[in-house]
C-alpha cells in the first residue's frame, strides 16, 4: 500500500475546492415592473413576461457570476393610469424604502381604453390618460435610473365588442391603437424610452399571441413581450450581462 503525496491530486493534504455562495445581492437596484393583469401574468403558465424576464436576467447573471437585481411584479388586476397615479406616490415609498430602482417599467393603457357603453365613454378619457402619464414618469425619474414604457398588443374585437364577462363595456383595436400612439408622444416629450408593441403585433397574425378572451397575451404573447422588455435592458450599460436573444 502506498501512501499519497501531500501535493498530489488525491493526495493526503489535498484541499477540496468549494465554490463561494453568491449572495442574492447586487449594486444594481431592483426592477419594478408595474401595470395590471397583463403584467401580473394572468394566461401564461410561465408566469407572464415579467417572470420571463426575471428568469432571463437570473439565467444570464449566472453565467457571469453575478447577483442578479430583484424583479417585482407590480401587476393589478383592472388598473388604470389613474388608480395607479392616486396611489403611486405611497407605494412608491414601500417599493424603493431600501434603495432607488435601476429600473421602472410602466405597460399600462389596455384599461384605460375600455369603453363604458352606457355612457359611451373610456374608463380614462384620452387627454387624462396623457396627462397621468407624463406625472407618472416625472415621479418615477425621481426614483429610478432608468425609466421606460411598453405598449400593447391588439385585441380579439369578437371577444370585446361586447366583453364576453361583462355585456356593459367593450374595447376596439382602433382606440388601443390611438392609446399606444399617445402613450409613445407623451413617452418621447418626457424623455422615456417608449417599446412598441401594437403595430407590429397588428401587422401579424396577433391572434395567435392571445388567450381564449381574447385580451390577456397566452403564452406566446408574453414571450413576445419578454422579448422587447429583455431586448431594451441588454442595451443598458448595467444589463449589459444579458444575453440577446433569450429563450424566453
Amino acid at each position: 500500500m502506498t501512501n499519497s503525496h501531500p501535493d498530489q491530486p488525491g493526495g493526503c493534504c489535498a484541499v477540496t475546492s468549494h465554490p463561494t455562495p453568491r449572495r442574492y445581492s447586487t449594486p444594481m437596484g431592483p426592477i419594478l415592473c408595474i401595470g395590471d393583469s397583463i403584467t401580473y401574468g394572468s394566461w401564461d403558465s410561465s408566469g407572464g413576461y415579467v417572470a420571463r424576464l426575471r428568469a432571463a436576467i437570473e439565467r444570464s447573471a449566472a453565467q457571469v457570476d453575478l447577483s442578479p437585481p430583484l424583479v417585482y411584479n407590480l401587476g393589478i388586476s383592472a388598473d388604470t393610469t389613474a388608480r395607479l397615479l392616486s396611489r403611486f406616490t405611497e407605494n412608491m415609498a414601500a417599493w424603493t424604502r431600501e434603495e432607488p430602482a435601476s429600473v421602472i417599467v410602466f405597460a399600462i393603457g389596455t384599461n384605460d381604453a375600455v369603453n363604458s357603453r352606457a355612457t359611451n365613454s373610456f374608463w380614462v378619457p384620452p387627454t387624462q390618460y396623457t396627462a397621468n402619464l407624463a406625472q407618472l414618469f416625472d415621479l418615477a425619474r425621481s426614483r429610478a435610473t432608468h425609466v421606460c414604457m411598453l405598449g400593447h398588443l391588439p385585441i380579439d374585437e369578437t371577444k370585446t365588442i361586447p366583453y364576453a364577462w361583462d355585456a356593459t363595456i367593450e374595447s376596439h383595436n382602433a382606440d388601443l391603437a390611438n392609446y399606444e400612439q399617445l402613450a409613445q408622444a407623451t413617452a418621447t416629450s418626457s424623455r422615456i424610452p417608449f417599446l412598441p408593441v401594437f403595430a407590429d403585433a397588428s401587422a401579424g397574425d396577433y391572434l395567435s399571441l392571445l388567450a381564449s378572451d381574447g385580451v390577456h397575451p397566452n403564452s406566446a404573447g408574453h414571450r413576445l413581450l419578454a422579448t422587447h422588455l429583455t431586448a431594451h435592458l441588454a442595451t443598458l450599460p448595467e444589463y449589459a450581462f444579458l444575453d440577446s436573444p433569450q429563450e424566453l
